[in-house]
């Protein structure tokens, strides 16, 4: 049954299968050399010392990353958390989907999102581990590497109705398609529901790997919003040589009433309902950590968007919430990062 827009609930329902708890660790270039360098090969048998991106890894692997790098800090992850934790900071009612295990980072998983105003009603405890991501960042780039081996996870079957029940939205990653059959439940019972779709591509490697699948489901109108990074553009509009940002937002504006491609310290593309603009980035900012800006981006424009406001807005709020998180470490915002937010938003009639 679908509810008017005005008696649901929840404004956004984030599902993300497998709760992962990262561990950021801040590195210079020569040490995330010699670590992907030495690192062998990934969990699906291909070559780690891509830097960039996300790849899954063996838990032998990230012990020897913890070991070597030493000290690090540790906070609940994955791009729907970060998200659902960015657009609770903004105000907006967000219930969390997903398994975490029944060990401590799984509690401490939850506690975080707790800490952050999200509701965890919808966040089962299955037996077995929790996943964990160690994110070598270096100079603004991230490089995460992930375990996902015997943690627990949410299958498609559990899945319900009662999931989306109440929301407005379903703010979905790309990496749920590593698991056979999720996303097409997630979206079957969102359309069911009336809920709206927001995807985020979630890394390079997840479209190069996925690429019929992702293209067929904006080819079948499923996307109401998507959201990716250049390097995600790239791999989506032909790959590395053929690719570009602004391909890429033809093809998603195509399928999407929303698209927005981010561009790092270029600021950002975006489009919606034939209106395109680039927005730059907010100069000046001192980047500690890279780790969440592309999910804090999707908060800050999703916000926007909900609030009724025009596409340049939704753009400079993005950027603006990106550029906050880029000075903590740890895809969080500090008090420090959100007291500058709030400033800025006021200098520019953002505070809506």
């Amino acid at each position: 049954m679908q509810l008017p827009a005005d008696r649901r609930e929840f404004d956004f329902v984030a599902v993300q299968p497998l709760a992962l708890v990262d561990h950021v660790c801040t590195v210079n270039k020569a040490l995330v050399g010699s670590l992907l360098h030495n690192s062998g090969t990934c969990a699906r048998g291909t070559n780690t010392a891509e830097v960039g991106g996300s790849k899954r890894v063996s838990f032998e692997e990230i012990q020897r990353l913890l070991g070597a790098v030493g000290k690090f800090s540790t906070s609940a992850g994955g791009s729907a958390s970060n998200t659902a934790k960015g657009l609770a900071g903004f105000g907006l009612k967000c219930r969390l989907v997903g398994a975490r295990g029944s060990d401590e980072q799984g509690a401490a998983y939850e506690q975080s999102m707790q800490r952050s105003g999200v509701d965890v009603s919808g966040l089962r405890i299955h037996e077995g581990s929790t996943g964990c991501c160690v994110i070598l960042s270096c100079a603004g780039l991230r490089t995460m590497r992930t375990y996902q081996g015997g943690a627990a996870r949410l299958p498609p079957k559990a899945l319900s109705a009662a999931d989306f029940a109440g929301a407005r939205w379903l703010f979905l990653s790309a990496y749920c398609l590593y698991g056979q059959g999720f996303v097409e439940r997630a979206l079957a019972l969102a359309r069911e529901a009336g809920v709206k779709v927001a995807l985020d591509l979630a890394s390079f490697e997840v479209v190069r790997a996925h690429l019929p699948e992702l293209l067929e489901l904006l080819h079948r109108g499923g996307v109401d919003a998507c959201f990716c990074n250049e390097d995600e553009a790239v791999q989506l509009s032909g790959g590395p040589g053929v690719g570009s940002a602004a391909a890429a937002l033809e093809v998603l504006s195509r399928h999407c009433a929303v698209a927005a491609v981010t561009l790092g310290e270029r600021g950002c593309l975006c489009a919606r309902d034939g209106e395109q603009l680039a927005e730059p980035a907010l100069g000046g900012v001192r980047v500690v950590d890279a780790t969440g800006a592309g999910d804090l981006f999707a908060s800050g424009f999703l916000t926007a968007w909900l609030a009724g406001r025009p596409l340049l807005d939704c753009a400079r709020l993005g950027c603006l919430a990106g550029a906050a998180v880029l000075q903590a470490s740890g895809g969080e915002m500090t008090e420090d990062s959100r007291r500058w937010l709030a400033k800025q938003r006021a200098a520019r009639g953002l505070c809506f």
